[in-house]
């Protein structure tokens, strides 16, 4: 095997498209570039660990979050729960009623928990996802209640909605933080289309603080780049996950444009071009800029160039990391912490219940 076909080999693999999972990955003859090949392969690997097992959930339906109970509920069991020394509380599945409809997520929660961190999985990944359990675990460790937002992953036709999403989410953090009696303090976190819709989260919530990994800044041209992948590997293996998604999990048809899916989401309440992170975000005040942390991949073939171009052109600061790939957290394993300890030094000035700043 060419050493050019390891990182799709790899990839492919995790999202169940190649037909043999050994591939080899050592060439006959050692490549010019063979450190360039090593480090995409590297790349590639960290971004198959940490999408893998959820890409075979996805593309396979196999997944069921179980049973679920009310906001009131888990915040009485919550309430009669001994007080711990543990690190990290249960898990409840929950759907909270909004004023622009149900929620569905995970809670956790510590009873002298400091604040409320919403965090937005990407598209055809779980909130109960291990991802997901990463960044809860980092807020249970810094003493934050958590509550993953859940995908409504078998919707027919499936229809983008990042303004509704956030606007629910910012709605059920108010209500979860009146319930459970937490301080005011909040901070949204995402990766991919979730870290577009946690962006608008803080855009809505003037009082919070968002933080996110490799988002969506640009939608049409993220639509683009995937109706046309270029010739890398990654780019043509996210392409092809998207549309197998969206044929065999939302009855589409496999000849429509990504350009209509995005579309699509005019029919909500978002507009890909207003409500795309790199216009409204260079359009901040400098002072207004300070809530929102952008963690962008050394470079992103999942999304394109043209995703951050925009944000780069604006000189909006972003925190670059030394890994290329799409969410490759896997080798990043504190990253979750790192991200949450930024947002809360992020967040306005805030006093917890007792007083404290």
């Amino acid at each position: 095997m060419p050493s050019s076909m390891a990182p799709r080999t790899l990839l492919l693999c995790a999202a169940g498209l190649a037909s043999s999972c050994i591939p080899k990955f050592i060439p006959p003859t050692p490549p010019e570039d063979g450190g360039i090949v090593v480090r995409v392969v590297e790349d590639a690997v960290c971004s198959l660990l940490t999408v893998g097992n959820e890409t075979r959930q996805v593309l396979s339906g196999d997944h069921d979050s179980g049973e679920t109970a009310s906001l009131d509920q888990v915040a009485a069991w919550l309430r009669e729960m001994p007080e711990t020394t543990a690190m990290r509380p249960p898990a409840f599945h929950v759907v909270i009623e909004t004023p622009h409809g149900p929620v569905e997520g995970w809670l956790e929660s510590l009873h002298d928990a400091e604040g409320l961190v919403v965090y937005f999985s990407g598209l055809g990944m779980y909130g109960d996802g291990p991802l997901a359990e990463d960044f809860s675990l980092a807020a249970s460790h810094q003493g934050m209640a958590s509550f993953r937002v859940e995908r409504d992953a078998d919707a027919r036709p499936y229809v983008l909605d990042p303004v509704l999403e956030a606007q629910r989410a910012v709605e059920a953090a108010t209500l979860i933080s009146t319930a459970l009696n937490l301080p005011s303090r909040r901070v949204y976190e995402g990766v991919s289309m979730g870290g577009w819709e946690a962006l608008l989260a803080a855009r809505i919530d003037r009082e919070a603080a968002a933080v996110v990994r490799d988002p969506v800044l640009a939608p049409m041209a993220v639509a683009a780049h995937f109706d046309r992948p270029g010739p890398d590997p990654v780019d043509q293996l996210v392409a092809q996950f998207f549309r197998r998604m969206a044929v065999e999990r939302h009855g589409e048809d496999v000849r429509t444009p990504f350009r209509v899916f995005m579309e699509r989401v005019r029919q909500g309440h978002t507009d890909p071009e207003a409500d795309a992170p790199e216009r409204w975000l260079c359009e901040l005040p400098l002072e207004e800029r300070e809530r929102f942390g952008i963690h962008l991949s050394r470079a992103d073939p999942a999304l394109g160039k043209e995703n951050r171009a925009g944000l780069a052109a604006c000189d909006f600061p972003v925190t670059l990391s030394t890994r290329s790939g799409h969410i490759p957290l896997a080798c990043e394993l504190d990253a979750p912490t790192h991200m949450l300890a930024e947002g809360l030094q992020r967040l306005p000035d805030t006093e917890l219940a007792d007083g404290t700043p």
